[in-house]
């Protein structure tokens, strides 16, 4: 399993899991490793993200907006969808690293 990136790591994993595919506890591991070591570049990804929103929701309120306001402005800029669904992967990592984990103890 000689991937390099969080998508491909995934796709991999589910199209094994879709066909019905073995997989060695070895590959669940090396999957959750290359996940593991990969999604420090995702949180760091995630919080620039967040910051740029919180730039964005304090441009609003120095333009006079409340706070409410702001926030539901920053929320349909585009930037948040990009976090969301970058928060979204995030939390599919976490997961595939927590059932890979449990599929290496599994007898192959």
């Amino acid at each position: 399993m000689e991937l390099k990136t969080i998508d491909s790591i995934l796709e991999d994993i589910e199209q094994r899991v879709k066909e019905n595919q073995p997989v060695s506890p070895q590959n669940w591991l090396d999957a959750a490793q290359k996940l593991n070591a990969l999604k420090g570049d995702l949180d760091n990804e995630i919080a620039d993200f967040e910051f740029k929103l919180l730039k964005i929701e304090a441009g609003y309120i120095q333009d006079g907006e409340t706070s409410a306001k702001a926030k539901t402005l920053a929320k349909i800029d585009t930037e948040y969808n990009i976090f969301l669904k970058a928060k979204a992967k995030s939390l599919r990592i976490i997961e595939a690293i927590r059932i890979s984990k449990l599929q290496a103890r599994q007898e192959y």
